[in-house]
């Protein structure tokens, strides 16, 4: 399959979320759960980039903070917006 049909499909799932439902739950919870935005594919390529440090600027050992026992790395890349095609304020899981 083709990155082009691997990004339009994708641009369709996310589309087709409720974004208003979700940001009620995120208000309300503080948390919401997507639908499925990724395939198990896509998800495990994206978990390979983790291992590639020259893919983040920089990465936060979360067992230092409170919130979480683990690490996350912070892509280079920033939402200049809030429109749907962004990521949503809180995703969980793939």
């Amino acid at each position: 399959m083709s990155t082009t049909t691997d990004t339009a499909r994708l641009h369709q799932r996310v589309a087709a979320a409720d974004w208003t439902e979700l940001a009620e739950e995120l208000d309300t919870h503080g948390w919401a759960l997507t639908p499925r935005l990724l395939t198990p594919a896509q998800c495990a390529r994206i978990a390979g980039l983790y291992e590639r440090d020259e893919r983040f600027r920089s990465t936060i050992d979360m067992a230092r903070h409170a919130s979480a026992p683990a690490s996350t790395a912070t892509s280079p890349m920033t939402c200049p917006n809030r429109s749907p095609s962004c990521a949503p304020r809180s995703i969980r899981g793939c």
